[in-house]
């Protein structure tokens, strides 16, 4: 990536940021102040603002190690690991090919925005959509950054942590089988333009093997580091200060208990998961800050969905597996994780 594609990811990133606080925040605190200001008085602000601010700060900083640890080894991966390499490493038999996909974030580290690009790939390389499709909803889950984050985000409870990762894995399978099929694809989206097909080349390869010095190798993982964080940071601060906001507010308010169970409870844990659009490194840190309001199977599905179905897959299945195969798989998503979050 050069600098002039960095700093137009950095801008554009800079203006979904902005876009993203303009749409959730400012209407969420004017109505934030105006009760809070007229109800006691500035004295209540200031106590409220304190509270809100030691809570935003500590998710920053619980969740940045593995955020910047994740964007580490994702860059190692990314430049090491060629998608010829995990295409080998998919089976010939079909079926097996997609419960073998699934798994195939253990080895292969990548959040929700990083497995679209090897997705493309490994169409164009001729895997079944349905193997793809369960590497694409699954790997930013199975992933092993994202499973240690859990853990200790949840307190060290394994047992979260175990049922996140299989449950996401199986009904990425599902989805995979019924959505995609068995059948060999290629891209064929008019808008999946050449440059989009050199974005998505191995890493050191430009149709043929061009030898990469380790110095160019480390300048290349540095570039990616710095465009995964920029892509990360701004979702991370938004979200952590409308979880700090909404936690004070609820603590001092009861207005919102109906939201807190049933039904209510898991469309408002998932719809917020879709808005915040979090980095699978970082979101176990908010989701554990609703822990406490809203029961296990909200926050459950909102550990899932988020990772499968946020705002921006919503931009970017439909331009990788075509509108209405990522019509189904986004339906299937909300579907399955709407059933999960009631039964746990």
């Amino acid at each position: 990536m050069t600098s002039s594609q960095s700093s137009k990811k950095f801008i554009g990133c800079v203006f979904g940021f902005i876009l993203i606080f303009a749409i959730i925040g400012i209407p969420f605190f004017i109505i934030l102040l105006k009760n809070v200001v007229t109800a006691s008085g500035w004295q209540q602000w200031h106590s409220f603002f304190s509270s809100a601010q030691s809570i935003f700060i500590a998710i920053l900083i619980e969740a940045f190690p593995f955020v910047l640890f994740g964007s580490l080894v994702s860059s190692i991966i990314h430049e090491w690991i060629s998608t010829d390499q995990l295409a080998k490493w998919v089976p010939s038999n079909r079926l097996v090919a997609v419960f073998s996909s699934g798994l195939l974030g253990l080895l292969a580290p990548v959040c929700d925005c990083g497995t679209i690009p090897v997705a493309r790939s490994l169409l164009r390389k001729g895997v079944p959509k349905a193997a793809v499709i369960a590497f694409t909803l699954a790997a930013p889950i199975v992933n092993p950054i994202t499973l240690i984050a859990t853990y200790f985000a949840f307190g060290m409870d394994w047992k979260l942590t175990l049922v996140r990762g299989l449950c996401a894995y199986l009904m990425a399978c599902i989805i995979g089988c019924a959505a995609g099929g068995l059948k060999k694809s290629q891209v064929t989206d008019p808008s999946y333009s050449r440059a989009e097909l050199a974005a998505t080349s191995e890493p050191g390869t430009t149709g043929g093997h061009v030898h990469i010095s380790l110095a160019g190798r480390f300048s290349r993982i540095t570039d990616h580091i710095l465009s995964e964080l920029f892509g990360i940071i701004g979702f991370l601060i938004c979200s952590a200060a409308v979880a700090a906001v909404y936690q004070v507010y609820h603590a001092q308010h009861s207005s919102f208990g109906q939201l807190h169970t049933g039904v209510a409870a898991v469309l408002s844990m998932m719809g917020l998961a879709i808005l915040f659009s979090l980095c699978s490194q970082a979101d176990a840190f908010v989701a554990r800050s609703f822990a406490a309001s809203y029961p296990p199977g909200a926050v459950l599905a909102f550990l899932v969905i988020g990772q499968m179905t946020d705002l921006r897959n919503l931009f970017l299945l439909p331009k990788t597996f075509g509108r209405k195969l990522a019509g189904k798989m986004i339906g299937l998503c909300l579907v399955l994780c709407f059933c999960l979050g009631l039964i746990y």
